[in-house]
């Protein structure tokens, strides 16, 4: 595309004298033919235009950098993201458990129903807790709140934990029933199965109560093994008819708790664990059973119940009943809580459970579920004074803002340094150059009084529908002549046609020529883009906006990102 200057700075150069004009004094030109030598094209703006008009060449480089690629890149420079904040900070445990001595008291059997809800109707873990492993809440010691949902704790944390260990029972059958052993010193006679439904599932505790059918605490499994239980699985399809199971799994399992210390991320909002760091986790010297009643809480899994010895409420002397949802899917009653929560948790069909691995499986996640809740029951808070275990740790956020390209950015940036380059060589050249200037050709007024001459706009006045095309042709046959004249001092230049003798004169408010040339008190006139008033109060406009921007770089540097709160 060929975009044309207006004719308007051309004949502005032909009137207003000055070395590449003075060499068409008596040139003659054809307007319909010749129109398109005082055009300058965009295809050689780069190139040496006519007679090296090298402002012309660097201002129109500089339009055409700034329009063609700073106005359509800069919009892409800036693009929505997300971006993460990091801010150190020192995180404190703001929780406790209860002590030893009333943990027998202050956990009952209502954290089964915890359980129940997380397990059967999907309710999220209680905070700091999952499904793997359970801590002491913590949270960073400075009281500034959290800024979004997204914001997350990360420290070196205790993490409790627990695991079955698990072996193949020793099965005998008897006429009485069977017998089963862990080939340890705990043995268990006369345990009589009947498969009501399509699958048997048993958890068999060491402690005994008058609520259960049959537990393991006898002359022959002694409280050594009271952390020990008995997990049974069969099918009514393999019953033999005299109480016998072609295809019976028995297990012995007894749980480990260990306290491990590892890398820990949490969410601030919620206190749900985000990730911890499992492999680098190390041991640490305490014991879960200096903090935590194992007893207790192996008791409240195998029964269902407080001691008879304790006191209760009401709702606490009642045994959570999941026997619907057992019979649901096909497994036989009465059984024992834990099989139901280990039916809930499972990932696979029944008839699965047959596998001794699976079965030790099931009942691990059971077991620590509950481990779970029964931690999140006996958490206590502590005051903000007396926090405890003061560590290192961060606080990430992650939020949608505007974020850099710096690709983008990179050509804006080396556009803007070309732009520089080629402003202050135009500046130079300008300044460089003589320049006969009594006044502003870009001014309003001295445009006004250019088009509004009558001598020349007679033979170019047309309506408003004017195009190249129809000027081209009504001037096809039309040729002007321009006369440069010197008379008393002052300079004019007359315009005549082919057909016009006495032609039309047009009167250059110069400066006299004597004076230019021999007066050195003549002080040409400055473009206004040029002038040292414009030019200090843009640079001083660019300085302040660099000032504020590098503020800004460093009160966000410092403060990393954050809002500074009081």
């Amino acid at each position: 595309m060929n975009v044309y200057f207006s004719n308007i700075p051309s004949i502005s150069c032909l009137l207003y004298p000055s070395p590449p004009c003075a060499e068409s004094k008596s040139h003659l030109f054809n307007l319909g033919t010749d129109l398109e030598s005082i055009f300058f094209l965009f295809e050689f703006i780069l190139l040496t235009p006519p007679s090296r008009h090298w402002a012309v060449s660097l201002a129109g480089t500089v339009m055409l950098l700034v329009f063609w690629v700073i106005t359509p890149l800069q919009s892409s420079i800036f693009n929505p993201g997300t971006v993460t904040r990091s801010l150190p900070t020192d995180i404190a445990t703001s929780a406790a458990l209860r002590p030893m001595s009333s943990q027998q008291t202050e956990l009952d059997a209502n954290f089964m129903n915890l359980g129940y809800s997380i397990s059967w109707l999907g309710q999220p873990f209680p905070p700091f807790t999952s499904e793997e492993v359970a801590l002491l809440p913590f949270q960073p010691i400075s009281s500034t709140p959290y800024s979004s949902t997204t914001e997350t704790w990360s420290t070196i944390s205790d993490i409790y934990s627990t695991d079955l260990d698990c072996n193949p029972a020793y099965v005998e059958y008897k006429p009485d029933g069977y017998t089963f052993s862990n080939g340890r010193g705990c043995l268990v006679p006369d345990i009589t199965l009947e498969v009501i439904n399509e699958y048997l599932v048993l958890y068999i505790g060491y402690y005994s109560n008058a609520v259960l059918d049959w537990y393991l605490q006898g002359p022959n499994c002694t409280q050594e093994h009271s952390n020990n239980f008995l997990a049974l699985f069969t099918s009514k399809s393999s019953a033999l008819g005299d109480g016998s199971y072609a295809n019976l799994t028995a297990i012995f399992c007894q749980p480990r708790y260990q306290i491990n210390e590892a890398y820990v991320t949490v969410n601030a909002l919620n206190g749900t664990i985000a990730s911890n760091d499992q492999v680098l986790s190390q041991p640490t010297s305490a014991s879960m059973g200096d903090i935590f009643n194992t007893s207790h809480f192996e008791y409240l899994l195998g029964v269902g119940l407080q001691p008879d010895t304790q006191r209760a409420d009401y709702p606490n002397t009642i045994i959570l009943d999941q026997t619907p949802q057992l019979l649901a899917r096909n497994i036989s009653w009465p059984s024992n809580n834990l099989v139901g929560f280990a039916v809930a948790l499972n990932e696979f069909p029944a008839p699965d459970l047959a596998d001794p691995n699976l079965l030790r499986q099931s009942f691990a996640r059971a077991h620590k579920l509950l481990f779970s809740a029964a931690i999140s029951t006996l958490t206590t808070t502590l005051n903000t004074n007396t926090f405890e275990n003061t560590r290192p740790g961060i606080r990430k956020d992650t939020s949608t803002a505007i974020i850099m390209v710096r690709k983008i950015s990179i050509v804006v940036e080396a556009a803007l340094a070309l732009i520089i380059i080629l402003t202050f060589s135009l500046w130079y050249i300008s300044q460089r150059r003589p320049s006969c200037l009594d006044r502003d050709p870009a001014s309003i007024m001295d445009v006004m009084s250019m088009v509004g001459n009558d001598a020349i706009l007679g033979d170019l006045h047309y309506d408003e529908f004017l195009t190249s095309t129809t000027l081209s042709q009504s001037l096809m046959h039309t040729t002007f002549a321009i006369e440069f004249l010197n008379s008393d001092g002052k300079s004019d230049l007359r315009l005549k046609s082919k057909s016009s003798a006495a032609g039309s004169v047009i009167r250059v408010t110069s400066a006299p020529q004597t004076a230019k040339r021999n007066s050195r008190s003549f002080t040409p006139i400055q473009p206004l883009e040029f002038r040292s008033s414009f030019g200090s109060g843009f640079v001083g406009v660019i300085i302040l906006a660099a000032g504020i921007i590098l503020f800004l770089q460093i009160r966000s540097t410092t403060l990393n990102g954050e809002q500074k709160r009081k």
